[in-house]
C-alpha cells in the first residue's frame, strides 16, 4: 500500500492513518488508464495489439490504419495467476487504453489527455 502524493505531503502520521484505513475498509483499484506514447511509427498500436493477442503477435499495420490523433479502447486482460489473486474478489482488472498518435503535428495535444495516476508505456524503435 502506498498513500497518494497529496496524503504523503501531509507527513508520516497521516500516511500511517491512510494505510490503516485502507487496510480496514479499502478496496483494490481494478480500473486503470494506460497511455501508449512514442514517436510516429514506433509501434505503439502494434505492441498493444500483441498484448491483446493470444499468440502475443500482430500483423504489420498498413499506412491507412495508423493512429490519427488518439485511439481509445477498453481492455480487460486475462488476470490468471498472481495478478488475479491480488485482485481478490474486487473483480477483473480493466484498462482504459489511450493510444496517442506520435506524429509531430499531434504532440501539442497530448498534454490535454495525460493524467497523474496512470500507467505509461513508452514505445520506441530500436535500430
Amino acid at each position: 500500500w502506498s498513500p497518494p502524493q497529496e496524503v504523503a505531503q501531509l507527513g508520516g502520521e497521516k500516511c500511517i492513518d491512510f494505510i490503516r484505513s485502507a487496510l480496514k475498509a479499502g478496496a483494490a483499484n481494478t480500473r486503470m488508464t494506460l497511455f501508449l506514447l512514442g514517436d510516429g511509427e514506433a509501434g505503439k498500436t502494434s505492441v498493444f495489439r500483441a498484448l491483446k493477442s493470444a499468440s502475443s503477435t500482430t500483423k504489420r499495420l498498413r499506412e491507412d490504419m495508423r493512429t490519427v490523433g488518439i485511439d481509445m479502447e477498453e481492455w480487460l486482460p486475462e488476470t490468471a495467476g498472481a495478478a488475479g489473486k491480488a485482485l481478490g474478489s474486487g473483480g477483473a482488472l480493466s484498462f482504459r487504453v489511450l493510444d496517442l498518435a506520435g506524429q509531430a503535428v499531434y504532440e501539442m495535444t497530448h498534454q490535454f489527455f495525460l493524467l497523474q495516476r496512470a500507467v505509461y508505456m513508452l514505445v520506441w524503435r530500436a535500430f
